[in-house]
């Protein structure tokens, strides 16, 4: 439009030459302006095409195949971290039904993005999952460690899934509270649905806000990546707690 709006107003300087002055100075005018037409021309192209350019390069590339649902409940920064220290992210739009009831071995720490943090290899005691109301790539979720003497536990917000065939990847907002503290967090668990439960259970997740008196929970933005030791959270039928 505004190389349109500056060759009108060029084509419109050049019939006023030819209408008001003589024939050498039009001759010698009419050079003037169509150097000047050129000039603008090829100024406007180019800057045209440098905002091109520039608006293609600033546009967001997309490393993981995964459902825009999804990079709204954690950034793809946080999931590059996890897929490059050994998260398995599940890509895909046709995730299976995972409803169900599940429940972890102790997991054990592989990764954490932290300074001075739990050894690798600490461990935890068990989690036990439900996944109910699945629609698609989106679906509900609860969770509930069965250490009797925990209280960490969160129902789900804007879970979402990823993958295809028996594998998955469920991206969740949650808040929680554990030792006196409350929390937002965003949670990635990968594996694949068997009818024993789910195969190579991984756990991954970083505090996006916390309200922690005596920071005794991880510092926000910190990544911490887990697997289930016993690599099968096994199929159950009763939550919180039972079989």
């Amino acid at each position: 439009m505004l190389i349109i709006c500056c060759l009108l107003f060029i084509v419109h300087y050049l019939l006023l030459i030819l209408l008001f002055n003589n024939k050498k100075n039009r001759i010698a005018k009419m050079k003037k302006a169509l150097y000047i037409l050129c000039a603008v021309v090829c100024i406007l192209l180019a800057v045209f095409f440098y905002f091109k350019m520039a608006g293609k390069s600033s546009e967001k590339t997309s490393r993981f195949d995964i459902p825009e649902e999804a990079k709204n409940i954690i950034a793809e920064k946080y999931i590059a971290i996890m897929a490059d220290n050994g998260m398995t992210i599940n890509e895909g739009k046709n995730p299976p039904d995972i409803q169900g009831i599940f429940a972890t071995d102790s997991l054990e720490l592989f990764y954490t993005s932290l300074k001075n943090d739990l050894a690798i290899g600490y461990k935890v005691p068990s989690y036990r999952y439900k996944f109910y109301g699945q629609d698609g790539i989106q679906v509900k979720t609860d969770y509930i460690q069965e250490a009797p003497s925990s209280d960490d536990n969160a129902t789900g917000k804007g879970t979402a899934l990823s993958g295809s065939g028996n594998k998955f990847t469920a991206y969740i907002e949650q808040k929680g509270s554990a030792k006196g503290a409350t929390y937002r967090q965003a949670t990635v668990l990968s594996g694949e649905i068997t009818p024993q439960g789910i195969k190579d259970f991984q756990w991954g997740f970083c505090i996006l806000e916390k309200e922690d008196p005596d920071n005794k929970l991880m510092q926000v933005g910190g990544v911490r990546i887990w697997k289930d030791k016993g690599k099968l959270a096994k199929k159950k039928t009763k939550f919180p707690y039972g079989d």
